[in-house]
């Protein structure tokens, strides 16, 4: 009997364990439905410049899904624009979705290729963006990283 006192607790946390693992395991990806909105901040006090972007991400998951960070590379039609990397700890709430910013700084030098591509195509005010790279997330403690492909024509707005 003094046997299974001290055994007790162990077992009960093995089982503990073994049941969220269950729960975690079908964990899936973020779906990554689309960007909303585009623009760049020229008004930097620094030689910057400064892309926010707006993503759609829908959660299929029965748990909340904690995004904690993100490496993605930018596409401005087809040039590319720079890379961003961030941590972030922003919740998504369970089977809904969600609006994700992302954000990138990149010098003047490594955005003047983009916006040539963009200055060709000004009288467009969609232009069509890429956001290729990888994302972290977590359910309930446990973490893992997605592959992020996306390419959308998202509204250009400069701020």
């Amino acid at each position: 009997m003094r046997r299974l006192a001290r055994t007790g607790p162990f077992l009960i946390l093995v089982a503990l364990l073994l049941l969220s693992a269950g729960c975690v395991s079908n964990f899936q990806a973020p779906v990554f439905q689309g960007l909303s909105d585009f623009g760049i901040n020229r008004n930097n006090p620094e030689k910057a410049v400064q892309v926010e972007v707006a993503a759609r991400v829908f959660n299929p998951n029965r748990a909340k899904i904690k995004i904690l960070d993100y490496d993605l590379e930018f596409f401005l039609n087809g040039s590319p624009l720079g890379k961003a990397s961030s941590k972030v700890n922003q919740v998504l709430a369970k089977e809904a979705a969600s609006e994700l910013s992302l954000g990138l700084r990149s010098s003047m030098k490594e955005v003047f290729g983009a916006t040539a591509s963009l200055l060709l195509g000004l009288g467009d005010s969609n232009i069509k963006l890429r956001i290729k790279g990888n994302v972290r997330a977590s359910v309930r403690g446990f973490s893992k990283r997605f592959p992020v492909d996306i390419e959308h024509l998202v509204p250009f707005s400069g701020k």
